[in-house]
């Protein structure tokens, strides 16, 4: 029965998102939706300030500083994604810049642009949900890595990327690797099995 009912829990997810629409989840129990992250509610929000012109210019050159303004004007805390992970993901990347080869550097560079322009359309809206700001930000992210050549800086640039992916969830990174293929995976992955059961540092070396 369990089962069954997460079944159509994911057929009923997947159509949320391919017509473009909610589903309404009030036809679950309470006690469900509160196990079921895509079944809560989460409350829409009025903007706490205004929007910045300087903080557009921010996101428009890949400056972190967006993403201090944008949680002034919608605050999520610190716990949420834009702090938590845009922030400190960008913070990392300007703190390993030079670890990066030149053609990492540019991945980088332009990544951190394309992620915060991604944002603007939700930075500008008059209302804002911490629940949608977080799948938006993540999804947007990952977009702009691989659509920048994230699969090809991978590999030369593993080191930096590992050491700032440390500052969050390693899922993040894994999620965006996934899409470089298998065997990128499985080299990927090993060399993580490697450096945790010896103990040795990230090189990729054998």
């Amino acid at each position: 029965m369990q089962k069954m009912l997460y079944k159509t829990l994911v057929l009923l997810l997947v159509i949320q998102h391919t017509r473009g629409h909610g589903i309404d989840w009030s036809f679950l129990p309470s006690w469900l939706r509160e196990k079921l992250p895509f079944a809560r509610e989460h409350p829409v929000q009025p903007a706490l300030a205004e929007v910045s012109d300087e903080c557009i210019r921010y996101a428009e050159t890949g400056d972190c500083r967006f993403y201090q303004c944008f949680e002034e004007r919608h605050p999520c805390g610190h716990g949420a994604y834009i702090q938590k992970y845009g922030w400190g993901y960008c913070h990392g990347f300007v703190r390993e810049i030079n670890r990066f080869n030149t053609r990492g550097k540019r991945w980088v560079n332009e990544t951190k642009k394309c992620s915060m322009r991604a944002l603007l359309t939700k930075y500008r809206a008059s209302q804002y949900d911490c629940h949608a700001i977080k799948h938006h930000a993540e999804d947007t992210h990952r977009d702009c890595a691989i659509n920048k050549g994230f699969c090809a800086i991978l590999w030369p640039n593993r080191e930096a990327l590992m050491d700032i992916y440390k500052l969050g969830s390693k899922k993040h990174l894994l999620r965006t690797i996934a899409v470089c293929g298998r065997d990128a995976i499985t080299r990927f992955l090993g060399q993580i099995g490697s450096s945790l059961m010896f103990g040795t540092p990230f090189s990729g070396k054998k």
